[in-house]
């Protein structure tokens, strides 16, 4: 069980334990016959994605919510095997709600309340309950593509593409850990930035010091706009 006086080691070790018991389970097969009867019955057209949400205990006692949808990999939906799924861990710490899930790096990212409530209000989400904005997060942002800042004083930053924005944090190289801390939407943002934030546009100004645009386009171009959405109206 998800413990808060866990090491990161520890935390991670559980995690990945969880999850490949939950892949390789007879819940999982249920649940996407669940999913499918459920299409069926609905009259779910075979090109919707569908996002439906089901919670399970695993064996160590952690509460685990499993997104499915339509497997946009296989065309259209026909069968119960046509289905993708996300599953995150939800436990709670002094200071309040985390996210864990494995990455497709089999490392594991966790998320705190803080960046759920920087989604919900940089988004202008109307949805008081946070554990909603997090499936809202999931169901919009689960798929991210990850970029590593060299290591800076044993400190390695990232940020992290996801549909509606950047997601900022720091990677923990031996504990295999994304920690995710913050949220940036495309379209920038009228709030105040957090000290955190300053600290990320340093480090993209820096590092758009060292690319060579003519040589890399893409990520001088993926980086100027992550300057653009850190840059809020108000200023940083």
């Amino acid at each position: 069980m998800l413990l808060p006086t866990m090491t990161n080691k520890e935390l991670v070790k559980e995690v990945l334990s969880d999850t490949d018991i939950i892949y390789s389970s007879s819940t999982v097969y249920r649940l996407a016959d669940t999913y499918y009867q459920e299409r069926l019955r609905n009259k779910i057209s075979k090109t919707d994605l569908y996002v439906k949400f089901y919670e399970i205990k695993s064996n160590s006692k952690n509460r685990w919510i499993i997104m499915m949808e339509r497997n946009t990999l296989h065309g259209k939906y026909q069968y119960a095997r046509d289905v993708a799924l996300m599953p995150y861990t939800i436990y709670y710490t002094d200071k309040g709600l985390r996210i864990l899930y494995r990455t497709r790096r089999n490392d594991v990212a966790v998320m705190n309340a803080h960046l759920y409530e920087r989604y919900r209000e940089r988004m202008k989400l109307d949805i008081p309950n946070l554990l909603d904005v997090v499936k809202h997060y999931v169901e919009h942002n689960y798929s991210i593509l990850y970029y590593l800042f060299p290591e800076v004083d044993g400190r390695r930053k990232f940020y992290g593409t996801v549909k509606e924005g950047y997601v900022m944090g720091e990677f923990i190289e031996d504990d295999k850990l994304f920690i995710q801390k913050t949220f940036i939407c495309k379209e920038g943002s009228t709030l105040k930035a957090t000290a955190y934030e300053k600290e990320c546009l340093a480090n993209v100004m820096e590092e758009l010091k060292q690319i060579d645009k003519i040589k890399d386009p893409l990520r001088y171009n993926e980086m100027m706009m992550i300057r653009k959405a850190l840059l809020s109206p108000e200023g940083i």
